[in-house]
């Protein structure tokens, strides 16, 4: 029971903390999720109008287990994987310092972080557009969910996003059900309304 109350409180902090970051940011990087076909997990990014994604700038999906990863459809992009943490500096907050708090119980040092960054000597890119898609596979068996934080040079923000699907090595507790349903009540917060009802699948 602690160990849900624990759980449920971080869940509370994530969802303040988005609050916050969306109400103060400029929209640049927007990372959403496309699908889960087999063991192969699909995002989406888009740049806004006053995005500018220069080499180095881009996003993080924390605590993506057993990742190996792979372009889909796209160019001029470089995949990383980190333990902790995100490659992508700067931002206030900090993408790593962000990406760890709105992480429910913190980023998992246990369980991998994937990046996507602009690579270097690819052209900067500025204005609306679609960013493209990009894919990861994996070898864990079960869905979780997690958040997502993105980067570009045309912010001084680090941006939050999420919580969206990722590979996970054990299925969610039981109990952290508890806590969704408490939070499908709260406006503006659609992602965790559909957490409510959400299963966790065998990939």
């Amino acid at each position: 029971m602690l160990r849900c109350l624990k759980r449920l409180a971080a869940i509370m902090v994530a969802v303040a903390l988005v609050g916050m970051a969306s109400a103060s940011r400029a929209d640049t990087i927007s990372v959403s999720f496309v699908s889960h076909v087999g063991n192969v997990y699909t995002y989406a990014a888009t740049l806004s109008a006053s995005g500018v994604a220069a080499p180095g700038d881009g996003f993080t999906i924390f605590d993506f287990a057993l990742p190996t990863l792979e372009l889909a459809s796209n160019s001029g992009w470089t995949a990383s994987v980190q333990n902790t943490g995100s490659p992508i500096t700067g931002g206030t907050p900090s993408v790593t310092t962000l990406g760890a708090t709105l992480s429910p119980g913190g980023d998992d040092p246990s369980v991998a972080n994937v990046t996507f960054q602009r690579s270097v000597g690819s052209p900067t890119l500025t204005g609306a557009q679609t960013l493209g898609t990009f894919a990861v596979t994996t070898s864990a068996l079960f869905t979780g969910f997690d958040e997502a934080v993105s980067k570009d040079s045309g912010s001084d923000l680090a941006n939050a996003f999420g919580p969206v699907p990722v590979a996970a090595i054990a299925p969610l507790p039981a109990t952290a059900n508890v806590g969704l349903v408490l939070l499908g009540g709260l406006g503006g917060l659609g992602a965790f309304r559909r957490l409510k009802n959400s299963k966790t699948v065998e990939a």
